[in-house]
């Protein structure tokens, strides 16, 4: 059975790099874009089943990137991240409350925390 496709977006290079060996070994299929675009671009083309998106990033951030994806790959689960989530601004608390998907996670991220994450998603699509 092929292990789904999981897209790491974010602007920091070492949290790609590191995030990536770890879904890796997990034995996902991880993909990785430095921005919201980049992100569109690569789940316009292949099915991802669950994306790690960073709320704040140059060219096109978190909340847009969230939507694009929702609009290009409706079957892809979000789950937004966040460096500072105590200085989440109004409009981004809104967002998350009326939009967030399956949820947020608070970067850095406790060991195992993405692939936990991840089986936790899974699971629940197929409960469905």
């Amino acid at each position: 059975m092929e292990k789904p496709r999981i897209l790491l977006v974010d602007d920091d290079a070492l949290f790609l790099l590191a995030h990536r060996e770890e879904l890796k070994a997990a034995g996902y299929e991880p993909r990785t874009a430095r921005d919201g675009r980049e992100a569109l671009e690569i789940a316009g083309n292949e099915e991802i089943a669950i994306a790690f998106v960073d709320l704040i990033m140059p060219r096109l951030g978190g909340i847009e990137t969230c939507r694009g994806l929702r609009r290009v790959s409706p079957g892809t689960e979000v789950v937004l991240l966040t460096g500072f989530p105590a200085q989440l601004s109004p409009p981004l608390r809104a967002f998350l409350e009326e939009e967030g998907g399956p949820g947020k996670l608070s970067k850095p991220l406790g060991e195992d925390e993405l692939t936990r994450t991840i089986e936790k998603i899974l699971k629940e699509k197929e409960d469905d």
